[in-house]
């Protein structure tokens, strides 16, 4: 494995906080670190995925409930612009 040497500051506490926590761990400060990153990225990547799926299920929701309920075009199409303003991240169509 190929690593390259990344330097960085940190406010006095937080390096505090780390060195303790990576003691606690029983692992390098270097590993404590690639860990807190790998962790950080994995948590955005799942968030993602989340709103992702949020989408998907409220567009399969709102899909079956305007065949269910018989809608006309335009209703749906106002049905979808007031969700698409109330709820926030969600877009229907």
């Amino acid at each position: 494995m190929t690593t390259q040497v990344i330097t960085t500051r940190f406010p006095y506490k937080d390096a505090e906080d780390l060195k303790h926590y990576a003691e606690l761990k029983q692992v390098p400060l270097a590993e404590l670190v690639r860990l807190c990153c790998k962790s950080y990225v994995e948590l955005e990547q799942q968030k993602l995925q989340l709103e992702q799926l949020k989408n998907e299920i409220t567009q399969a929701t709102f899909t079956m409930l305007t065949t269910v309920t018989d809608m006309s075009n335009e209703e749906r199409q106002n049905a979808a612009r007031l969700i698409n303003s109330e709820l926030d991240g969600v877009m229907v169509e």
